[in-house]
C-alpha cells in the first residue's frame, strides 16, 4: 500500500485536533481505495484476453476499477487543495486531469442528450492500454469500449507500441469528456502515471508530517489514534406469527 501502517497518516497522533484527524483518514481511504482499484485493475488487464469470450461481467469490473480511481484521486485533490495550501500539487497533472472529467460525469443527467447520446460517445468512456507479452518482444494494443454501440466517431483513440517499462500492462489510459464552456472535448487521463503522482506526492506529505510531528514531542512519546473500529451486537429475531 501507499500509506505505510505506520503512517500518521493512518494512525494520527491524539494531540492533532478533531478536522485535522478527519482529514488525515479521509486522506488515506481515498488513496487505499485508488491502490486497490488499481492493483485489481492491472490484475483485470492481465487476464482480459484470455476471458473476454465467456466472462462478459469483466467488462464491468475494469470500469468499476479505473472510474473509482478518478473518483477518490478527484476526493484527494481537493482535500489537499482546500486543506494543505502550501502543498505544492503542481505535479499532480493526471490527477488534475481525473478531476475534470469526473466533473463532467457529475452532471450525467444533463449530459446524457447534450453529448453522449447526440455524437453516440459511451457514457464511461474507452480505456486503452498496452499488453508486454511475457518472454517476448511482442505485445498487444488494446481499446475496450463501455456499453452497446453502432459507432463512435468521437473517440478515436490511438496507441502504439512505444517503449516498455518493463511491466505487463502499460499505458492504461481512460478517455472520456471534458467541458470547456458550451464546447466538449475528448481527455485522456493515464491511469498508471495518476497512481504514480499519487505515491510521490503522499511520500512529501509524510516527510513534512513526520518532522512536524516528531520535532515537537519526538518519536518515542507521539500518542496515536486507532483505527478500524468495528462493533457487533448479537440479536434475536423474533417470528411476528407467534402470539
Amino acid at each position: 500500500m501507499t500509506i505505510d501502517e505506520n503512517s500518521y497518516l493512518r494512525l494520527p497522533p491524539k494531540k492533532l485536533n478533531a478536522k485535522q484527524t478527519s482529514i488525515f483518514n479521509a486522506i488515506t481511504y481515498s488513496i487505499d481505495i485508488c491502490d486497490l482499484s488499481y492493483n485489481r485493475l492491472y490484475s483485470k488487464l492481465s487476464i482480459f484476453e484470455d476471458k473476454l469470450h465467456y466472462d462478459k461481467t469483466l467488462y464491468s469490473e475494469i470500469f468499476c476499477d479505473a472510474w473509482s480511481i478518478i473518483n477518490s484521486s478527484t476526493i484527494f485533490l481537493n482535500l489537499i487543495s482546500r486543506h494543505f495550501n502550501e502543498a505544492d500539487n503542481s505535479t499532480l497533472i493526471e490527477i488534475k486531469k481525473a478531476k475534470k472529467i469526473r466533473n463532467t460525469n457529475q452532471h450525467l443527467d444533463e449530459r446524457v442528450e447534450e453529448v453522449f447520446m447526440l455524437k453516440n460517445l459511451p457514457i464511461y468512456g474507452s480505456l486503452s492500454w498496452r499488453h508486454n507479452l511475457p518472454n517476448s518482444n511482442l505485445c498487444n494494443l488494446n481499446i475496450l469500449s463501455a456499453g452497446s454501440f453502432t459507432h463512435h466517431d468521437g473517440l478515436k483513440i490511438s496507441i502504439s507500441p512505444g517503449k516498455s517499462s518493463g511491466k505487463e500492462i502499460e499505458n492504461i489510459m481512460l478517455n472520456s469528456i471534458e467541458r470547456k464552456g458550451n464546447n466538449f472535448d475528448v481527455l485522456s487521463v493515464c491511469l498508471d502515471k495518476l497512481i504514480e503522482e499519487l505515491r510521490e506526492f503522499i511520500l512529501r506529505l509524510e516527510s513534512v508530517f513526520t518532522k512536524q510531528i516528531e520535532s515537537k514531542e519526538g518519536k518515542k512519546n507521539v500518542e496515536r489514534h486507532g483505527t478500524n473500529m468495528i462493533f457487533s451486537l448479537q440479536g434475536i429475531l423474533v417470528n411476528d406469527l407467534e402470539t
